[in-house]
């Protein structure tokens, strides 16, 4: 008679895919008292003949049980369980089949079940011969209640190895992975792909960390989509029950959003469940403030508003979770860069080495934090470039040169340096997930990687136009939220692109064009300038516009200046222009201002020196800034939308001039902008110059000869 029920295919692969020994941490106290049992448990097994389950002596286990150690196979309420029915019948309360079937802790042992069941077996065939007296009936539904109860016994007793496996498994899922970590909290989270593929990324940051890689993580995504829920709440308590001794600074536009995150983090790290997962991940008693709180292991979490002072912290993981407050904060150049200055100075400087750097938020401008960051990368990117090609190039030259070896290995110095300083510049790992899709979206699941095109490999995950969590926020729900929003906040906050792709103050079908240039030899030609000093890469650019009025009033644009420099530059370029259309120059005007001032005296000397008649826009006329940026182009805005303004397509500045039209106000550069603001201000309430007449103009000889035919035929005084 065989004991032990054979395990099913479906069990033996949960065994091998949750192996207790896999899921555990076991101290040394568990891992004894672990051997002992399984030494108790073969023994048990071993003992199994053919008539049954033959007890030895000590197949008790030990009483002493280990708070917190939990096993699929023990459960300390049933320990060393008394079978029911032997004690009855033998009248021995000391003897104990407590591995009568497979870890099981039945209330009766297999002997007593088999007997049970052959009884019942017998009364059965015996009740289809014969009928039973009412005494056979009475100790055949005896047999049977007690059949049912065995194995209603049984199934309990497999019930609990079954949660005890799965919730083994449970806790070994949320230990290696964000996001069963977060459905352990809350089961009744509805996680999508998208953010099963942050949290995937998320991992690989917190490796990075644990490596000192020092990764770079930037995470776009609209309002109300889980972010903050998944980065900013649950990762840090995942990330410090993984590494208790790392510390950590979360910051916001407000310190009071921290604040909440603190507490979240560390309600999640004083629970049970947590406690199970991370058991070596504890709070220190005496520092468990909401602002700042330390661990056990001498990690931590401070909570930190962006511009405050967070001096003498430190951080393995640093989180900027929304800098930026709303629009108003966005559109203000002093709030961007009082944001850049706290970055730059403050926050940066707290990393540990190998410290990462997570920013998660929505677009509002150009210019905000991460747009600068995005910046500053590429023109780093561009600048090394430039270099080592440049050095390349020398190398090259100087090779054909005779006894020029240590100009070589000077250069070849320098070259190895530039390389290492491009291979080991900071480099942003960017996340962008646009409320509707832009293009067919497609995923890499071997390189974690996101596409906008179809190869091997690579699965769709949604087509363009599909929303990106349909069960949250479905298809009816986001057509009511862009209709009701404007379209720069529907780009901004929802699309991640500050920018809405159709513009927002000047639109793509406000703009006019015309195939060539103007022919503006018979056009009055206006000349406006936005003047910037500094040649470095985040100063503005000073521009200067050209265009002239046609008889019907339309102004054509000709001509457009863009460069940096200092005051040089300036006239330089100013003077060349003047030049090239003095003869048919209207007016021209220069923004006052600090800079105007400064270059302006210089400026008029030149011109005189040149012998240039150029009517200046001084006085009443001249270019005062008495409003704010927006407010000054809708005179421009005006005439585009009259289609006043026409621009020449085949002019190389043309796609820059329109780029930052497109883009105002939440661009980086709005340098333009002021200049076709200023243009149209200029010529907006000027009479257009007069169409030259068709009629001959009568000489004096002609009027002679005129007068002599009129006496010829009329008479007159030479007659008389």
């Amino acid at each position: 008679m065989t004991t032990y029920k054979p395990k099913s295919p479906a069990e033996k692969a949960t065994d091998e895919l949750y192996d207790d020994t896999h899921f555990v941490e076991y101290t040394d106290e568990e891992k004894e008292y672990l051997e002992m049992f399984r030494a108790k448990r073969d023994e048990a097994k071993a003992t199994v003949g053919p008539d049954g389950f033959k007890p030895a002596k000590n197949h008790r286990l030990p009483k002493t049980h280990t708070p917190g150690f939990l096993h699929p196979n023990y459960d300390p309420k049933k320990q060393g369980k008394v079978c029911v029915v032997c004690e009855t019948q033998k009248g021995t309360p000391s003897f104990r089949r407590d591995y009568t079937r497979e870890d099981t802790h039945a209330d009766i042992c297999a002997a007593c079940c088999e007997k049970f069941d052959a009884t019942e077996k017998r009364l059965k065939g015996r009740a289809k011969k014969h009928r039973l007296n009412d005494k056979q009936k009475a100790a055949l539904k005896a047999v049977v209640k007690q059949r049912d109860a065995n194995r209603r016994s049984m199934s309990k007793a497999r019930s609990r190895k079954e949660m005890a496996v799965r919730e083994l498994a449970q806790r070994r899922l949320a230990k290696d992975h964000l996001l069963p970590f977060i459905q352990r909290f809350n089961d009744k989270y509805d996680a999508g792909w998208v953010h099963r593929a942050i949290c995937k990324r998320l991992e690989k940051f917190s490796r990075d960390v644990a490596e000192k890689k020092s990764p770079r993580l930037m995470i776009f995504m609209p309002p109300r989509g889980g972010k903050s829920e998944i980065a900013s709440k649950n990762f840090p308590a995942w990330h410090l029950g993984k590494y208790p001794d790392h510390e950590i600074i979360a910051s916001s536009y407000a310190v009071s959003l921290p604040m909440g995150f603190s507490r979240k983090v560390k309600d999640l790290i004083l629970s049970e469940p947590f406690k199970q997962v991370f058991p070596h991940t504890r709070l220190n008693k005496n520092a468990q403030a909401a602002e700042a709180w330390l661990t056990t292991k001498g990690g931590g979490y401070v909570a930190a508003g962006v511009g405050t002072g967070i001096t003498g912290k430190g951080a393995h993981v640093g989180i900027i979770d929304d800098p930026v407050k709303d629009a108003e904060e966005a559109d203000s150049e002093t709030q961007r860069q009082k944001v850049w200055d706290w970055y730059s100075s403050t926050f940066y400087t707290r990393l540990a080495p190998g410290g990462g750097v997570l920013v998660i938020q929505t677009r509002w401008h150009d210019d905000d934090l991460s747009g600068r960051l995005i910046r500053k990368q590429k023109e780093q990117e561009a600048e090394l470039t430039e270099e080592i090609e440049r050095i390349t190039v020398e190398i090259a030259e100087a090779q054909e040169q005779v006894g020029a070896e240590a100009l070589i290995a000077e250069l070849k110095a320098e070259l190895a340096d530039l390389q290492y300083q491009y291979e080991n510049m900071e480099r942003w790992d960017i996340l962008v997930f646009p409320q509707e899709a832009t293009f067919d979206e497609y995923y890499h699941p071997g390189t974690d990687t996101f596409y906008d095109e179809s190869d091997r490999g690579r699965v769709k995950i949604r087509a363009k136009g599909d929303v990106l969590h349909p069960a949250r926020f479905n298809k009816r729900m986001v057509t009511r939220m862009k209709q009701t929003m404007e379209p720069r906040h529907w780009s901004a906050l929802h699309q991640q692109n500050p920018v809405p792709e159709e513009g927002e103050i000047f639109t793509k079908s406000m703009f006019r064009y015309e195939p060539v240039v103007h022919d503006w030899r018979w056009s009055d030609v206006y000349i406006a300038g936005d003047l910037a000093l500094g040649s470095r890469q985040h100063n503005d650019w000073s521009v200067l516009l050209v265009g002239a009025m046609d008889y019907e009033g339309q102004l054509h644009l000709l001509d457009m200046s863009r460069f940096k420099g200092g005051a040089d530059p300036i006239i330089a370029n100013t003077l060349a222009l003047l030049k090239r259309y003095e003869k048919r120059i209207a007016r021209f005007g220069l923004e006052q201002g600090q800079i105007q001032m400064a270059i302006y005296p210089e400026l008029k000397r030149q011109i005189k020196a040149a012998k240039l008649a150029v009517p200046m826009a001084e006085g009443k006329n001249a270019l005062k800034p008495v409003s704010d940026k927006v407010a000054r182009s809708r005179v421009a805005q005006a005439m585009m939308q009259q289609g006043r303004i026409i621009v020449p397509s085949n002019q190389p500045w043309v796609e820059d001039f329109r780029m930052e039209l497109l883009r105002f106000p939440g661009g980086l550069h709005d340098d333009c902008v002021d200049a076709v603001s200023w243009l149209a201000r200029m010529t907006n309430k000027v009479e257009p110059p007069r169409r030259p007449s068709t009629t001959k103009i009568k000489s004096w000889k002609d009027k002679i000869a005129a007068h002599l035919r009129a006496n010829e035929y009329g008479g007159g005084h030479l007659n008389a």
